[in-house]
């Protein structure tokens, strides 16, 4: 059975600390890969304790941490971006999609008005799964950090901003 839940302020800190600390503060141990070293992006993780309610998802599967999902950072004009991942352990069992939908259950019922996700074109996956929860393909566009992607979206009112 897969489960998730948002995530706690508490557990950021403690994955900011490290992996092990994290897994200690959620009572669970995680596959490999799901939970990506603190190192790669602590930076980011410290911005996320600045928006608390805009933090992410645990994803879990046989008693583990299977993956996460997480708010690219707070509601800007209607929209907010999310970005997920999940152990490839795990891959193709519906960890990726529950976790997806929770963010973006979460983020409409939030007050988002679009909810945007990027994807690399050599992930059709992911693709199937956005597409699954009812976003839309728009384009392709240049992100700083990935090169270039596909955006899809999920838009409940008005118009988009890009």
């Amino acid at each position: 059975m897969i489960e998730t839940r948002l995530m706690t302020v508490a557990d950021i800190e403690a994955w900011i600390v490290g992996v092990e600390e994290l897994e200690l503060q959620l009572g669970r141990y995680a596959f490999d890969g799901a939970v990506l070293p603190p190192d790669e992006f602590k930076q980011f993780l410290c911005g996320v304790l600045n928006r608390p309610v805009w933090t992410g998802v645990w994803g879990f599967i046989e008693g583990k941490i299977a993956g996460s999902g997480m708010f690219k950072g707070d509601l800007v004009d209607g929209w907010i971006e999310i970005g997920y991942g999940v152990s490839p352990e795990v891959e193709g069992r519906g960890v990726g999609t529950a976790i997806a939908r929770h963010l973006t259950e979460y983020a409409l019922e939030s007050g988002a008005s679009v909810v945007r996700a990027h994807t690399l074109s050599d992930a059709p996956a992911s693709q199937r799964i956005l597409e699954k929860l009812g976003y839309q393909y728009v384009g392709q566009f240049e992100e700083p950090e990935d090169g270039m992607v596909n955006r899809y979206e999920i838009v409940t009112s008005g118009e988009v901003d890009e």
